[in-house]
């Protein structure tokens, strides 16, 4: 009985002498945002040297991805760090009028069709295809091929304007349901602008400023 009381209490001795020499567990991620509005894990190159919620500028024009900006706290999906991004304030609205079919259905509904005469129906029915990628236009692009040049519509604080453009093939995903939520694909000849705001680099935050936050 007495050999056993001790066996006991060393395991507690031990599990409490781990606790003290473990290091600190990082708080849950969005416990974090909540409590502390200053702290983030990385930074955009527009938001370099720069605090939350101050202007930041992206080069181009508005339909190239560019403007004024603010810098904002957003978490991305991943959901493993709290990123600080220049947030346009201003975003173009462009009516592309794509058809809203066909699309071309995953791989295993195409499969289930081949032995299910109910699920070619469904396919046929939704107009989802089998075979290669549907090609669909915007009004912009429709009659036109890839590299022809267009001119692209668009309304930026409600002021119409116009930008020529070159019409640019470009994967197009959707989401359709039959037992279950299904990836849809097609390729879409999208009237774009020749020149894209340059891409968001995320660079992490130094040790000093993670200490500082």
């Amino acid at each position: 009985m007495y050999r056993a009381f001790l066996f006991v209490f060393s395991l507690c001795f031990c599990a409490a002498a781990m606790a003290d020499t473990m290091p600190p567990q990082p708080p849950d991620l969005t416990q974090r945002f909540q409590n502390n509005p200053g702290a983030f894990d990385r930074y955009d190159q527009w938001c370099d040297g720069r605090q939350v919620n101050q202007a930041c500028q992206i080069p181009g024009s508005a339909i190239e991805g560019g403007g004024a900006g603010q810098c904002q706290r957003v978490i991305p999906p991943s959901g493993l760090q709290i990123d600080l991004l220049c947030v346009l304030k201003v975003q173009p609205t462009v009516a592309r009028g794509l058809p809203d079919h066909p699309w071309r259905a995953d791989d295993s509904t195409c499969d289930h069709a081949k032995i299910s005469p109910a699920t070619a129906e469904v396919l046929t029915t939704n107009n989802w295809t089998c075979g290669e990628l549907p090609k669909v236009a915007d009004q912009f692009c429709t009659g036109l091929q890839a590299r022809q040049r267009c001119t692209l519509a668009f309304s930026v604080e409600g002021k119409a304007q116009t930008q020529v453009g070159v019409c640019t093939p470009e994967l197009e995903t959707g989401s359709g349901y039959f037992m279950g939520r299904r990836i849809l694909r097609r390729t879409s000849l999208l009237c774009q602008p020749p020149h894209k705001a340059l891409a968001t680099v995320l660079q992490p935050v130094s040790a000093w400023r993670k200490l500082v936050q």
